[in-house]
């Protein structure tokens, strides 16, 4: 199990791991040292020590030989692997065994402020022009993309611009194909939604 060390073990161990010798550069550090620091240097080469991250001798109150571990050594990239499995760990994870979609977006994680779903709309709507638009193909491709362009005003200006002529076109086709007429004030209620986020 990785033990994360406090900032001034690490200073240290990486001073140490940094050193030609480790040894001497101890004996300089508690020679310049006042009592507090002194203490202080000892607890955490004691801390060290009973990490098992390395091993000292001393002689005349400062140390003599340091011998630093394999996990020593490798302190820094085991904590580093350890820091990115604990934010992987962090993300919720989630298994799906069957997933069905046919003619859908299936959005994982936050989808606010998206046009994914009024894109698939429009996608939706024009497959099923091609399908049951009969004669009036064009006519109902030509309202779509009026109702795209007053879409794309909409979430530009944010705010609904008056468009009578487009309710009239709408409207002649709602007999006929009232599932477009349908599908567009969904799509419009969706975007006029959005303003309200």
């Amino acid at each position: 199990m990785f033990i994360k060390l406090p900032s001034n073990s690490r200073e240290l161990l990486r001073e140490i791991l940094d050193a030609e010798n480790p040894a001497q550069m101890l004996r300089d550090k508690f020679k310049n040292c006042d009592q507090k620091k002194d203490n202080e240097l000892r607890g955490i080469m004691h801390e060290l020590d009973q990490y098992g991250l390395v091993q000292s001798t001393w002689a005349d109150g400062v140390p003599s030989f340091i011998w630093i571990s394999n996990p020593g050594h490798n302190y820094f990239e085991t904590e580093k692997e350890y820091e990115e499995s604990q934010k992987m760990n962090s993300i919720p994870n989630f298994q799906i065994d069957k997933l069905i979609a046919t003619g859908s977006s299936i959005i994982f994680g936050n989808a606010v402020n998206t046009s994914i779903n009024i894109d698939n709309s429009i996608t939706t709507i024009e497959d099923r022009i091609k399908k049951e638009g009969g004669e009036d193909k064009e006519d109902l491709i030509a309202l779509l993309d009026e109702v795209k362009e007053l879409i794309e005003n909409i979430n530009t200006s944010r705010s609904i611009p008056k468009n009578k002529g487009l309710l009239t076109k709408l409207g002649q086709h709602f007999e006929k194909h009232a599932w477009f007429y349908g599908e567009v004030v969904e799509l419009l209620g969706i975007t006029v939604v959005g303003l309200l986020k």
